[in-house]
């Protein structure tokens, strides 16, 4: 469901969703909402049970509390790329590791916020910084980082990870390996004497897309989409990896167009009007042609 708060009626239907909500999540500037009414004392006073979590790049007591906190620059800014480095240039990691990071802490956050209200009978409000998640994950090298007893081995089909101090993976080591695919490397490291080595292949993105691993754990299900996203068609989905015995997590829908699910959110949450009675999301100015 979309929501343009510049549109009082939307704003107004905003108040009653957080009426009856259990969490409210934001991830933007701080400011954004209080510019439309919304400050955490605002939203504790409509709900005093929510607990509200906002999650920004800096924080809101921050200095840098205006700037955007993209995941790069926040990678920057708490040490992330210094310690990913390729010939001493630091670089990004693959993934958006900061955004992960901010938002895992911030679930963490809010359940012990629930566990809190259950115990007190009150909400709260969470302000959350992806630079001191980022920057509290960078802890164990604060003071400096101990040589690794890890080597990467160049194969016939690609790269292994081996346990193996630089001692032991000499020239004529390392030589006979680069003959021989991953697993037979790995192979050939368990069966040196008197001390084996242990070793894994490094897997590139594709390979762990189609491992045997991923499609057991079910994580790549699939699901038809909406006739208006995509025209019916199979759509791949990505499951949860937490297995939960008695209540395990479920990613049955593809995601819909924006706003498509307006009037089942108001009916599911039971909120006494019809979402045609509210304007769409305007549209966004094209973009100039040049």
């Amino acid at each position: 469901m979309a929501l343009d708060l510049r549109d009082e009626g939307r704003k107004q239907l905003l108040i009653e969703l957080i009426r009856k909500a259990d969490v409210l999540v934001e991830n933007t500037k701080p400011g954004t909402l209080p510019r439309h009414g919304f400050t955490p004392e605002e939203i504790l006073r409509i709900n005093p049970d929510i607990i509200y979590c906002a999650i920004s790049g800096y924080g809101e007591d921050s200095p840098y509390r205006g700037l955007g906190g993209m995941d790069t620059t926040i990678q920057g800014m708490s040490g992330i790329m210094a310690l990913t480095r390729v010939n001493d240039v630091p670089y990004k990691t693959g993934i958006s590791i900061a955004d992960l990071h901010a938002g895992q802490f911030a679930l963490v956050a809010v359940l012990g916020a629930l566990a809190c209200r259950e115990r007190t009978g009150r909400g709260q409000y969470l302000d959350m910084s992806m630079q001191d998640a980022a920057a509290w994950v960078t802890r164990t090298a604060w003071n400096g980082l101990p040589e690794s007893p890890q080597q990467l081995l160049r194969c016939r089909d690609g790269w292994l990870l081996a346990e193996c101090p630089a001692s032991r993976c000499d020239a004529a080591l390392t030589a006979q390996l680069s003959e021989l695919t991953r697993i037979e490397a790995a192979q050939t490291l368990a069966a040196l004497t008197p001390t084996p080595i242990t070793a894994c292949p490094v897997h590139e993105l594709g390979e762990v897309v189609n491992h045997p691993q991923t499609r057991i754990g079910g994580l790549i299900p699939s699901a038809m989409a909406p006739e208006q996203s995509a025209g019916g068609e199979p759509w791949p989905l990505l499951a949860c990896p937490m297995q939960l015995s008695r209540t395990p997590a479920e990613v049955k829908r593809v995601i819909a167009s924006l706003d498509d699910d307006a009037e089942a959110v108001i009916a599911d949450w039971g909120l006494p009007w019809r979402a045609a009675d509210y304007p769409p999301p305007r549209a966004a100015p094209a973009a100039p042609s040049h």
